[in-house]
This record gives structure tokens, sequence and C-alpha cells, in this order.
């Protein structure tokens, strides 16, 4: 109904679906949402900056998409004789162990667990998570083995775009040294700005009407069956909940080597819906006439500190009325301190959620319906 977040809606969706932090085997999963990583500058209101998220990530590229296609027919028609396993498009997935210890081994603990993975030391440098507008044309476009999604944290936590541990990760072919990671252009280099704009591009307009295609695939009716078949979205069936029965495996060997297999070489979620997701409602507090001030509180929790409840990403304010009230008691029920400070020989208070900031005479308030910060300037009265 528009009352959550794109990023929390995603993340429930994980935890129902099995996904936790707690298991790298079963890492949330969240979709790549860019498709532009070349331009100097990003407009999240241009609908070609964005990936086709009806499809799946073996299906952004039709030539790619054709190969995988033809994968499938082959293996069909090889099982149908009885000769091979279940058809499918990715021999390998979307989601696993090695793609999460990929993308964070600049990380602590990650980076040990990556060096655990590769018997003590760092992978070849050129297959390194070093440039993400490469990972992104490898998974979409360029390898026929790499249909890797995205994490969590890419829309949350700059810390693990940055070598800051110093680690040596060797030199690229091409004699580059692998350090932090090289960001697109439109990050300006700076890793805080590069997660500031993909999450805004998560929580886009564009996004929200399109998102809940990619549910569909990832923990929806396109899962599996017919549905998946034409969706270009089927992957090894060991990796489907329910499709091996190990209790009844009697051959050792065998039982561990599945074990293994899906591990390492990840795992569907558990399908949570077997009919479409609808589209997410999306909350205008800007109508023609004037403002939806019932859309007001809906919004509220959904907007940043600093922001303007319900307005579009760039407003501007001015002062139109100054009201003379108690020095941050104004909406306060009753009459408890927040804080105190002697100054002069005056005793000067804010009330209970706020803080003073001297010599500035300024008071900061937080908390309100939003969580958020506001600033407040304290004016001599006559």
């Amino acid at each position: 109904h528009g009352k959550m977040s794109n990023f929390d809606f995603i993340m429930h969706m994980n935890s129902f679906a099995g996904r936790t932090y707690n298991d790298l085997t079963q890492y949330p999963v969240f979709p790549w949402v860019l498709a532009d990583y070349d331009s100097a500058e990003l407009d999240l209101n241009d609908p070609n900056v964005y990936r086709d998220f009806s499809k799946p990530m073996g299906g952004q590229n039709e030539k790619r998409a054709a190969q995988f296609r033809e994968r499938y027919e082959a293996l069909d028609q090889s099982y149908e004789y009885g000769d091979g396993p279940p058809p499918f498009h990715y021999g390998t997935h979307y989601s696993c162990a090695a793609y999460v210890l990929y993308y964070l081994m600049r990380l602590e603990p990650f980076s040990r667990l990556a060096l655990s993975l590769q018997g003590g030391k760092f992978d070849v440098a050129d297959r390194l998570f070093h440039n993400i507008g490469s990972s992104w044309s490898s998974a979409s476009s360029e390898n026929l083995q790499d249909v890797r999604e995205l994490i969590p944290e890419f829309f949350y936590l700059p810390d693990f775009l940055v070598n800051s541990n110093m680690f040596d990760f060797g030199t690229t072919q091409l004699g580059k040294t692998v350090h932090d990671l090289t960001l697109p252009r439109w990050a300006k280099g700076d890793p805080k700005r590069f997660i500031r704009i993909h999450r805004q591009a998560l929580e886009s307009d564009y996004v929200s009407r399109h998102l809940h295609q990619w549910l569909d695939l990832v923990f929806g009716f396109k899962q599996r069956g017919k549905e998946a078949v034409a969706a270009l979205n089927t992957f090894v069936h060991v990796t489907y909940e329910g499709q091996v029965d190990l209790e009844s495996i009697t051959d050792p060997v065998e039982r561990e080597s599945i074990i293994a297999q899906i591990q390492n070489f990840g795992q569907t979620p558990s399908r949570l819906e077997r009919k479409p997701f609808p589209p997410r409602v999306i909350l205008s507090a800007f109508k023609e006439r004037g403002l939806d001030f019932n859309a007001l509180a809906s919004l509220a929790a959904l907007t940043p500190p600093f922001c303007v409840v319900g307005a579009p990403h760039r407003v501007y304010l001015r002062v139109l009325a100054v009201d003379t009230c108690k020095v941050g008691m104004a909406g306060q029920i009753d009459s408890s301190v927040g804080d105190l400070c002697y100054v002069k020989g005056q005793l000067l208070g804010v009330g209970r959620t706020c803080a003073l900031i001297l010599p500035s005479k300024k008071y900061y308030r937080f908390g309100g319906p939003n969580h958020g910060v506001s600033v407040h300037v304290s004016l001599a009265s006559a």
C-alpha cells in the first residue's frame, strides 16, 4: 500500500523466504537496479538508466539470452530420452556464498572468509570485484557463467567499497592495482555519493512501478514451472527447495557431493507467492490543485531527516512566518527538560527532545513522526 520503502519490502521478502545475514549460502538477494554506469550525470527520472525488471539477469541482453534458450532446449531433449539432469537455463546462480564474498572482500570478517575460500590467498586480480561497471557488464551481457544479482549492502553501506584495511589484491593484466572499488563517473569518486544515489534509484517511482516483476522471478510464480521456462528463469534442479531428498541417498559420496553443490553453487529462495505480486501503490502528496494531506502521514515514515515530507527530489524553501514560543517546548505536553546550560549568570534550558548548541544560539530538536532532526535559531525578544 505504499507505506513501506522498497528496501524494507525486499528485506521482508528475503526473511520470509529463509534468507539471512547469518548464512552466506542463503544471503539476502537484491536486484541490480541501474544499467547506466558510464554517464557523468544520472537522471533518475529517465527510464533508460534502469535495468529491465521483467527479465532475470540472463535475459537483459537478447544475444546472450538466445544462447541460454538453446542450452535449455538441448538439455530438454536429452532429459526426454532419459539422459542427463532436468533442463535448466543457467549452470550458475544469482546468489551464493562466493558472490557474497566477492562483493564484501574489502570488509572484515568477509576478507578472511574470502582468503579461506581461495586457499589462503585472494583470487586473481582480474577476477576480483574492482569495477562496478565491469561487474554489471559481466552479469548482464558478457559472461555466460555470470547471472549474479546484488546484496543489501549496495544500498546502505559505503564501507565495503573502500579498502580501508589496505589489503594487497594484486594488479590486473592491464597494470591496474586493485584497491578501492572503481565507481561510475556519476558517483564523482565518492562511495557515500554512490550509495546515496543507488538508494535513491531503488526508491524511485520507476522502480516502485516495476519491482513486482522482479519479485515474481525470485520469490513468486515465475520461479518454477512453465512460467519460469517462459521467463528464462530456471536453474539447476538441486538449487530448489524440496527437489532433493537427501535422506533417500544411500551413497555417502553422492550425498556429500550434492550437499556441497547446494552450499557452494547457490540456493533459490523459498517461493512465497503463486500468483503475480501486485505493483506498489505510489503515494504522492502533490496534486494538481494542492497538497493531499491524507498522504502525508504515510509518507512521513519514508522521509529521511532534513527532507520535506512528500516533496520531490528538489525543493526550495523560504520563510513565510515567524512564530514566538518557549524555546524547545513547542508541541511538548509536559515541562520536562532535555538540556541545560549555565551562561553568563543565566540558566538556559530546552525541552526533552532537544539539545543546546552553544555559542551559536541554536538548538537541535530530534524525534517527531519521521524520527528526523530540526534546527532552531533563538532570537532575542523585545
